[in-house]
């Protein structure tokens, strides 16, 4: 069939942010085979982001490979942010010849037949200059929608209608600040402000705050304060990763707000689509193998997994602190007393660079515990032994794992994480979030009533009783939560389930 209509699809140059839009992607073309989908990557992305697209369009969807190209437009590779740079400086001039139908050249040297004149381009949000500089492009003659993988609920506290970036410029007005001095006031520094946003209990501004010193977070929440907010405000429309599912109230408050061209297709991945990939990582068999041998030995629902994504890590000693309790702790459940480990290194480091020696030695010579570069995520979830998620609730990971009905522990770090934290804590009921591991302004009283001391000794009490609630009869009824979310997740994408319908609903009213 030939292609009607193109939507071209700029990603970050970062997994969670591409991952998530590839099955959207698929679910576009499967629903309408005149439509081609072109993504411009760069530098490791091509390969990673076609072995994705391949998972999907497999068997009888194999020809819908056709539909989604993957250009690569770089053969940089280096830092994730130099990525974002990078793909913000290069990405116009890819899109003005898509616009003007020219044939496309990849920095590999492949050509590209000429496609339809993109319909569509969606951008990254956090790439918003990128979306602001598309849209003052006269020679861009295509409509721009912001892309967003991540929690609503973290950018609706920056963008949305009376909140920071609002509050900024009025402040700013007020006291001839800058606008970046505004910024700063109201959500850098730890005060008593109360945010209230849909469909989470009320907060002070400190609790959403980063719980540690992660490189550029801050920079980046001013820098996108504002750009970001012009962007969705100003742009065509608004494509979510998100459920009503998961974020309720604040998904139907984003759609009633902006009041146009605003879907939620999410969630994007879901057990069942495609086949678990068991053998990415070198060590996949190993794992694999791990995993059967825990569940024969041990029973179902006793593994622990822990991983902390791909962008960042706690520091100080308290992971090695949390990693001895589950090593040393016996905790009484059904058919066995100790807690299993599955710990996914941060991409970079190496075994015997991240872990002290004595607790690398420990690790290493322990037959409960599995240590690995890289993990193949929804493969362990989906695995009858795990119990439990310890994460730091990335929008990507919790719901893979609600999706697959596993309970999560969680130590927000940055961005989304707090609002996601919050949200599955005490509203879905289908987490317990670490509150004696913050530091510095995390220290101050919760609005929720609860003074974190953060001393070592709090830290051990709260993360043993939490071990206990997890594979105990509380983590039960977490666990039955989260199976009931994780069926509303797989049918909201059946025949007239919620996703579906808010699908076609995007395509009928753009594409038609």
């Amino acid at each position: 069939m030939p292609f009607k209509y193109h939507i071209v699809f700029v990603c970050a140059p970062s997994w969670g942010h591409c991952r998530p839009s590839v099955p959207i992607s698929f679910k576009i073309v499967k629903e309408r085979p005149d439509i081609l989908v072109t993504y411009p990557v760069i530098g490791k992305f091509k390969e990673k982001m076609d072995k994705e697209v391949s998972r999907y369009c497999t068997g009888e969807n194999s020809a819908l490979k056709d539909n989604i190209r993957v250009v690569k437009i770089s053969d940089f590779d280096g830092g994730e942010f130099q990525y974002w740079d990078l793909i913000t400086n290069i990405a116009p001039e890819f899109v003005r010849k898509l616009c003007a139908r020219e044939p496309m050249t990849s920095s590999t040297g492949r050509t590209y037949p000429t496609a339809p004149k993109p319909n569509l381009c969606l951008v990254d949000f956090v790439l918003c200059p990128l979306g602001l500089n598309l849209m003052k492009d006269e020679k861009v003659d295509t409509r721009i929608w912001c892309w967003s993988p991540a929690s609503i609920l973290g950018i609706l506290d920056i963008v949305g209608p009376g909140y920071l970036a609002d509050e900024a410029i009025e402040l700013a007005k007020k006291t001839n600040k800058s606008i970046r001095e505004a910024i700063i006031e109201l959500s850098l520094t730890p005060n008593d402000k109360v945010i209230k946003l849909p469909g989470l209990p009320p907060a002070y501004v400190y609790e959403f705050m980063g719980e540690h010193n992660i490189p550029g977070a801050d920079e980046l929440r001013i820098d996108l304060t504002i750009t970001l907010t012009d962007f969705i405000r100003q742009s065509h429309g608004l494509l979510m990763a998100n459920t009503p599912i998961m974020e309720e109230e604040c998904v139907n408050f984003t759609k009633q707000w902006l009041g146009r061209n605003c879907y939620a297709l999410g969630p994007s991945m879901l057990p069942g689509e495609v086949e678990f990939n068991r053998e990415e990582s070198s060590r996949g068999r190993e794992v694999v193998s791990f995993l059967n041998k825990i569940h024969n030995s041990y029973g179902k629902n006793s593994l622990l997994y822990m991983s902390f994504g791909t962008s960042a890590f706690p520091n100080g000693n308290v992971p090695w602190q949390l990693i001895g309790i589950i090593l040393d702790m016996e905790i009484p459940f059904v058919r066995k007393s100790l807690p299993l480990e599955i710990f996914a290194m941060p991409h970079g480091d190496t075994y015997e660079s991240i872990f002290p020696p004595e607790l690398g030695d420990r690790l290493e010579s322990s037959e409960l515990a599995l240590v690995v570069k890289w993990a193949p995520q929804q493969m362990i979830l989906n695995h009858p032994v795990t119990g439990i998620f310890f994460t730091h609730a990335g929008q990507g990971s919790i719901t893979e794992s609600l999706a697959l009905g596993i309970p999560m522990i969680i130590w927000p770090l940055q961005a989304d994480q707090p609002y996601n934290a919050m949200n599955l804590a005490l509203n879905l009921k289908v987490a317990y979030q670490l509150l004696e591991v913050r530091i510095n302004h995390g220290l101050k009283p919760l609005y929720r009533g609860y003074k974190p001391k953060g001393t070592k000794e709090a830290i051990d009490t709260e993360f043993r009783q939490v071990l206990k609630d997890a594979f105990g009869p509380d983590g039960d009824a977490k666990r039955t939560a989260a199976l009931e979310i994780s069926k509303k997740l797989k049918e909201t994408w059946e025949e007239g389930g919620g996703a579906m319908i808010e699908l076609r609903r995007m395509l009928q009213e753009n594409f038609s």
